[in-house]
């Protein structure tokens, strides 16, 4: 019997590593240069969304890596809906369609 192996070249830990921080600084730069000014961030799935004190005793960036809120609950995201309603529903397409089949933040 004849076993043929062939041998593929894995990345290096420090190329995927230089990857990974590449995404991250990426990211920050996108958020930083669009002058569209939305924000996001995490809060608990059951928190009161009307009332700020409750927000603000629990929230965390999109940029942190969070699983759970203090309580082991699910977390949500908090999106502001008056900057988003600044965008007509033709902007909103044209962004996501200028996405479609891309893997870039630009």
């Amino acid at each position: 019997m004849r076993v043929n192996l062939e041998i593929h070249p894995q990345p290096s830990h420090s190329s995927t590593i230089l990857h990974c921080r590449n995404s991250r600084n990426e990211a920050r730069y996108h958020n930083t240069t669009h002058t569209h000014h939305f924000s996001a961030h995490y809060v608990p799935f059951n928190a009161d969304r009307s009332s700020a004190a409750a927000v603000d005793s629990e929230s965390y960036s999109l940029y942190e890596i969070v699983y759970r809120s203090n309580s082991n609950g699910l977390l949500d995201v908090q999106h502001d809906m008056a900057a988003l309603k600044n965008y007509n529903g033709k902007y909103w397409r044209d962004l996501f369609d200028s996405h479609v089949g891309k893997t870039t933040w630009l």
